[in-house]
């Protein structure tokens, strides 16, 4: 039997999506910034999408990415190997499920 209601966890969830500002990725060694297209609770979890459009001119790989909270501080980040093409997007997903265990 579950601890916390449903109304709680529901609550948690939508406080998670708003304490995010911004996605940013890295290629090399300079960090830019993506743009959240979206960002919902879907069942049990936080789903972030995030638009990537190519800040250079070349094939570049994105090899890191993370979110951003509202304070600036970073939430999280993950490592990536991402390779884009010339004028290619790219659309990363950050999905989190938050459950009662």
């Amino acid at each position: 039997m579950a601890f916390f209601t449903s109304t709680f966890l529901a609550a948690r969830r939508k406080e998670w999506l708003d304490k995010i500002a911004k996605a940013q990725y890295r290629i090399g060694s300079t960090w830019y910034d993506g743009a959240i297209t979206s960002r919902e609770v879907v069942g049990n979890s936080v789903v972030i999408m995030v638009s990537v459009t190519d800040p250079v001119s070349t094939a570049s790989t994105i090899v890191e990415s993370r979110l951003i909270d509202v304070g600036g501080n970073v939430a999280g980040s993950r490592s990536e190997n991402i390779l884009k093409n010339v004028n290619q997007g790219v659309l990363l997903k950050y999905e989190f499920p938050i459950n009662e265990v």
